[in-house]
């Protein structure tokens, strides 16, 4: 069945990458600031499409991820940010790359984006729980998505 003009389809904004210069992330802990660069919702959309991709030290099992975590920044002026996820304090989750059996990882998953404020801002974080290295040089794209009428 084709859509007819006016029915909702998704509508997406421009795709970003969201990783700076990432570094090895060892098996269950987290990427650091400097790999992931701060991203701003300047579209105010709910959700996005997420992709990873990177390479594992060696093959992960099926059943594996790389999880995803938000980190709010400024949030009530420009210096007032949450924490950086740790072991303690993961901050706000967003969802997990579900790994397949192998060492190269290429997925995507859809994320609710927890706004805050118009144009919401944040640092991503990944924890690996692989079971495995991960490989510097993994990447992060966001590509925000809404609903809108077919033109």
């Amino acid at each position: 069945m084709a859509f007819s003009t006016d029915d909702a389809i998704n509508v997406f904004g421009t795709q970003n990458e969201l990783t700076t210069s990432a570094s090895s992330v060892a098996s269950d802990a987290f990427s650091v600031i400097a790999d992931t660069g701060t991203w701003t919702n300047d579209a105010d959309a709910m959700e996005a499409a997420v992709t990873f991709s990177g390479t594992l030290g060696s093959s992960s099992a099926a059943g594996k991820s790389i999880d995803l975590y938000a980190r709010k920044m400024n949030v009530a002026n420009t210096s007032d940010d949450d924490l950086e996820p740790n072991g303690d304090f993961k901050q706000t989750y967003l969802g997990s790359f579900a790994l397949d059996v192998g060492t190269i990882q290429l997925l995507t998953i859809d994320i609710p984006l927890p706004n805050y404020k118009t144009s919401s801002e944040y640092d991503f974080y990944i924890q690996n729980g692989s079971g495995q290295s991960l490989n510097a040089a993994w990447e992060l794209w966001i590509t925000p998505k809404g609903v809108g009428p077919k033109t």
